[in-house]
């Protein structure tokens, strides 16, 4: 598990189950690891909403779209879901 913060609040990011996974590909129509513009946000909102609780929930609706803790939120979710390079790498 990763920890981002959000606001004041400090988040723990497990990955994606695959079950999950498909839920968010049959519900928005996007592919985690090859978002496009027309399926990403909706994905990133259900992946969200699958992860966090309603308090989480507010705190990240409370970013601006191009907050750098949103992103780093995201990176956090694809990373634990999928792993990084560098991780594998060392593994």
């Amino acid at each position: 598990m990763r920890e981002v913060k959000i606001g004041e609040k400090t988040v723990s990011v497990r990955g994606l189950r695959r079950g999950e996974i498909k839920r968010i590909r049959k519900e928005s129509g996007a592919v985690l690891l090859a978002p496009d513009a027309k399926t990403f946000e909706e994905g990133r909102d259900l992946a969200c909403r699958i992860l966090f609780d309603d308090e989480t929930m507010s705190a990240i609706d409370a970013l601006e779209e191009h907050d750098k803790q949103l992103a780093d939120l995201w990176e956090a979710i694809i990373s634990e879901t999928y792993g990084s390079g560098v991780e594998e790498k060392n593994s």
